[in-house]
C-alpha cells in the first residue's frame, strides 16, 4: 500500500525496504521489496557504514547523490558499491525504533525526473513514521514466534530426557528388584 502512495503521489515506481537487526558490532540487512524489485542486500553492514552514519546522524531523507559525493563512500568495498548502483535509489529515509536505526525506506527515481521537493521529502518522513509502529509490532509478533519455536524445542527435549530417565529407573528398579531376590536366595 505505501508502494502505490509513493508511486501516484511522488511518481516514484520504486521502492522498498531495509529492515536492520543489530548482531554484535553489525546490523543484519533484510531486503523487503515494496514497488518493483530491489537486489539481494549484502548480509552484514557494519554500524559504522557511511549510509548508516549518515542517516543517524541526519535522522532526515539523504539523497544518493549526498552519499555518493561523501568521501567515505569511495572507501565502500566494490561488492557494496555495486549493490549501491543495482539498487538505483534516489532517496534513503531512516526510521528510527527507540532512538536506533531500524529500517530504511528506499526510494528509487522519480518516473518524471524531477527532483524530490521538501514537501516529497516531508511526506515520506510522515510515511515512514506511520509504519513504525507495524514495523515494530510485526518485529514483536516474529520474535514471539522464534521463542514459541525455541520453548516447543525445549519442551520436545524435556521430553525426551524424561523418558530417558523413566527407562533408566525402571531398569535400575528392575535391578535392584533382581539383586534383592538373589541376596535372599
Amino acid at each position: 500500500a505505501m508502494g502505490a502512495v509513493i508511486d501516484q503521489v511522488l511518481k516514484a515506481p520504486r521502492s522498498g525496504w531495509l529492515l536492520l537487526t543489530t548482531v554484535g558490532t553489525d546490523f543484519v540487512v533484510e531486503t523487503v521489496s515494496g514497488r518493483g524489485q530491489l537486489p539481494p542486500t549484502p548480509e552484514h553492514l557494519p554500524r559504522n557504514h557511511v549510509l548508516l552514519q549518515m542517516l543517524t546522524t541526519l535522522r532526515a531523507p539523504l539523497r544518493h547523490a549526498t552519499l555518493q559525493a561523501d568521501p567515505q563512500f569511495a572507501t565502500v568495498p566494490p561488492n557494496e558499491r555495486e549493490w549501491f548502483r543495482q539498487l538505483n535509489a534516489a532517496l534513503y529515509v531512516p526510521l528510527f525504533d527507540k532512538g536506533t536505526l531500524s529500517a530504511v525506506l528506499v526510494v528509487g527515481a522519480r518516473s518524471d525526473k524531477r527532483n524530490f521537493e521538501p514537501r516529497d521529502l516531508e511526506l515520506l518522513m510522515l510515511l515512514a513514521s506511520q509504519a513504525e509502529a507495524t514495523l515494530i509490532a510485526t518485529r514483536a509478533i516474529a520474535d514471539l514466534k522464534a521463542l514459541n519455536e525455541s520453548m516447543s524445542a525445549l519442551n520436545e527435549s524435556l521430553r525426551a530426557n524424561n523418558e530417558t530417565l523413566e527407562n533408566m529407573n525402571k531398569v535400575r528398579s528392575d535391578f535392584l528388584t533382581i539383586a534383592s531376590h538373589e541376596l535372599r536366595t
